[in-house]
């Protein structure tokens, strides 16, 4: 589904056709606040198409993937320099 799409639908369903409620930019935002609640829910819950297993050089880091999110919460980390590192 694009954007058109779902601005389409919502337009429909709430009887604003003509943009006389919501203006498209108001209703991407409200599309991007939901996509990232859903994105959200699905990495706290460990859903396997948003988590991912890196191996983490303890001495010489390793680059921040270019989808990171987050570190799994308790993992002893951190980010420095664009690089990740365990913590001593």
């Amino acid at each position: 589904m694009t954007v058109q799409q779902a601005i389409d639908i919502i337009r429909a369903r709430t009887n604003d056709v003509d943009a006389l409620v919501f203006t498209d930019s108001e209703l991407i935002h409200y599309i991007n606040m939901g996509v990232s609640a859903v994105a959200n829910q699905m990495i706290a819950a460990m859903n396997p198409y948003t988590v991912k297993s890196v191996t983490i050089s303890t001495t010489a880091g390793s680059d921040i993937p270019g989808d990171f999110h987050s570190m799994m919460p308790g993992e002893l980390c951190y980010i420095m320099n664009g690089k990740v590192f365990l913590e001593d």
